[in-house]
């Protein structure tokens, strides 16, 4: 039995990247000594093993032989007489095709270190088109290895786009296209991922949604994209909110803010009222159809229905704060306010192409009238009051601390005229 450090780790480890995940290969070995030697089998349709210590996969070797078409149509072959190189042969690319050796030895058949030193991001075989889950993981490397300037190799890009012409792409799962567009969603540069997508044609099978607001033209000019190109303005928006935060579900939430920008724009003889329900349903549509977690969904779709009114917070009145936050959900979720900030401040600063640590005056502003209604509290004795009294007087309460703050700004803002 020989054991190795395979995969995202070696490459990872290579670029001098911090390691989150670590696989293992085992060559020479069956399921029956991996049960024997206390690790637990967790693949039904592979063979893979958790460590009985560590819980890290160790996965034996294998090749996979194509029997059908998609992403599924594959039969798996493991036995102890698979070789380090055969297995590693069936990987996507090259620079994920690299073992390395208990003893720290490097095993690397198809030059992936050379790749790895040259930028390049290359198909290990003709095998590569077997699979169309390929090219959405090439869209993902090439998202997580752009702070490193890698490139794709001109010979896979060709390859990927014969693969969008075939019909395999939408054999995907929409469970599988989440799983990779939520690992692209955690890279540096998110925006890429659908770029290379929308590029090379996959992301009108994909994500036809985006591929709508991507590429139907605006019938005026916006007064939010006016200087701006539609394509830029919606990559720049994505790229932007992963620069604010970390949070899978804001980046989506950003992302899907698009939507309430695209119905803005082409639709001009609808009221503010159609616009905003017409995307908040395309919004949810997407979400359904991706299979998005609820919490996701719920988060994009709040954000979709409001994050308009904010830019224009300063001219609202009470009433329509209130709105803000209640469909936020903030008097339960209180961090909502945060992710509903950044977003909005995504798109300001893309808007008026400010830097990244800008002054953004309608967040400061919301967030100002959201602590001082979160601090208030009533001197009433609500036990002799119903349920509908009570929340009757908690929105009196509410919108006159809104409107008192709301009058300070306007006042200030007409003595420094």
């Amino acid at each position: 039995m020989k054991i190795y450090l395979v995969g995202g780790a070696v490459r990872d480890q290579i670029l001098g990247m911090p390691i989150s995940d670590r696989d293992w290969l085992v060559v020479g070995s069956s399921p029956q000594e991996m049960i024997r030697l206390g690790f637990q089998q967790v693949g039904r349709d592979f063979p893979v093993f958790l460590h009985p210590v560590t819980k890290e996969e160790y996965s034996l070797a294998r090749i996979d032989r194509k029997i059908g078409s998609g992403h599924t149509g594959f039969q798996c072959f493991s036995s102890p007489s698979v070789t380090i190189e055969e297995d590693l042969y069936r990987r996507d690319l090259t620079i994920n095709a690299i073992a390395k050796t208990t003893k720290n030895k490097i095993i690397d058949p198809f030059f992936g270190i050379k790749d790895i030193q040259k930028r390049i991001i290359r198909h290990v075989s003709n095998a590569f088109s077997e699979d169309p889950i390929r090219v959405l993981r090439t869209a993902r490397f090439y998202a997580k290895l752009s702070e490193y300037y890698f490139t794709i190799y001109h010979k896979t890009w060709k390859i990927i786009e014969e693969m969008v012409q075939q019909e395999d792409l939408k054999t995907v799962s929409k469970e599988r296209v989440w799983i990779e567009t939520k690992k692209a969603l955690s890279t540096s540069s998110p925006d890429l991922y659908f770029k290379m997508l929308f590029q090379c044609g996959a992301l009108s099978v994909l994500f036809p949604e985006i591929q709508i607001i991507l590429t139907k033209s605006f019938k005026k000019k916006s007064s939010l994209t006016s200087f701006i190109d539609q394509k830029e303005y919606i990559f720049l928006v994505i790229k932007k909110s992963a620069l604010l935060t970390k949070s899978i579900e804001v980046r989506f939430a950003a992302l899907c803010s698009n939507f309430t920008v695209f119905f803005y724009d082409n639709h001009m003889s609808n009221s503010k009222e159609k616009k905003i329900n017409s995307a908040v349903q395309m919004v949810r549509s997407f979400c359904d159809r991706m299979c998005v977690p609820t919490k996701t969904k719920k988060l994009s779709v709040a954000i979709a229905k409001v994050h308009q009114n904010v830019q224009n917070i300063q001219n609202s009145c009470s009433k329509e704060v209130i709105k803000i936050f209640d469909q936020m959900d903030v008097w339960r979720k209180p961090k909502n306010i945060d992710q509903l900030i950044t977003v909005c401040k995504a798109h300001y600063i893309v808007k008026n192409r400010l830097e990244l640590g800008c002054y953004y005056p309608q967040g400061e502003l919301l967030m100002k009238i959201f602590k001082k209604v979160s601090k208030s509290s009533l001197k009433i004795d609500f036990q002799k009051m119903k349920n509908k009294e009570i929340r009757g007087t908690i929105l009196k309460n509410r919108l006159k601390i809104i409107e008192k703050v709301m009058n300070l700004k306007k006042i200030r803002k007409n003595h420094l005229r």
